[in-house]
């Protein structure tokens, strides 16, 4: 919803310090991609999850593997589950952590990496 993008906006130009007018969506591979080549980050996962035979919840170190397994688990019950929620938290605990002059370029070329590439390239066509 527009209120929700509206929030993540106005936290993501906080941490960033700049207006952010362009916005990109990720595929769950993509994101997975990009916390892989960016590195890890703790983040507090809202809503338990079973990857790998472990029940997954609350402070966990996020990787690629485990953040693909959170969003793409089947197990959840959608009428108290928000994705969206979900997704802006993560979003927002990864920029906390690497948003800073030293990572930027991490994250510039994790995104503008090939394989990144070919799973976003399609959106803006």
């Amino acid at each position: 919803s527009t209120i929700r993008i509206n929030k993540l906006r106005d936290s993501v130009e906080g941490l960033i310090g700049t207006k952010i007018n362009r916005f990109i969506i990720f595929s769950t591979d993509a994101l997975s991609g990009i916390t892989n080549e960016v590195g890890k980050f703790e983040y507090l996962i809202p809503y338990k999850f079973v990857y790998d035979n472990h029940e997954h919840s609350g402070p966990s170190y996020m990787n690629g593997e485990l953040t693909l397994a959170m969003f793409t688990y089947s197990g959840y019950d959608m009428t108290k589950t928000s994705m969206s929620d979900m997704a802006s938290s993560y979003l927002y605990s990864f920029l906390l952590k690497h948003a800073n002059p030293n990572e930027a370029t991490k994250i510039s070329d994790a995104i503008n990496s090939s394989d990144i590439k070919k799973m976003i390239k399609n959106i803006f066509e």
